[in-house]
């Protein structure tokens, strides 16, 4: 190869042109330009007796959780010691609903649902 060639010097122009414009980013968009967002509706619990919640921390106690209520019985914003059967498997921010246990249980509120299938997924 001769000094000052490159290996590209025998490309067609279609072919170089070709090559270059796989390699081009893409345009940003604009800064000023706001992207839509979708509204989202709060939760609302399926029937009386049921709340909202959403997972604020995991209890040292293995079978509960605090909760803070999002929707539900007018308590937004309260939070609450819910019976969870195994917290391992429930981290901050998820949201679940809760139903209010039977006289025998030692906690006010329940989850009566499946368990996430695995740590932090529904």
């Amino acid at each position: 190869m001769e000094p000052g060639v490159t290996i590209y010097d025998d490309l067609e122009p279609w072919e170089r042109a070709a090559r270059y414009s796989k390699n081009k980013k893409k345009p940003k968009p604009e800064p000023g330009a706001a992207l839509e967002q979708k509204a989202v509706a709060p939760p609302v619990p399926s029937g009386p007796g049921v709340l909202v919640v959403r997972v604020v921390k995991v209890a040292p106690n293995p079978r509960v959780a605090i909760c803070e209520v999002i929707s539900g019985a007018g308590k937004e914003g309260a939070k609450l010691v819910v019976d969870v059967r195994r917290n391992h498997l429930f981290v901050a921010r998820m949201e679940m609903e809760i139903e209010r246990a039977p006289g025998s249980s030692r906690f006010e509120w329940e989850y009566k649902g499946k368990l996430p299938r695995l740590r932090g997924r529904w």
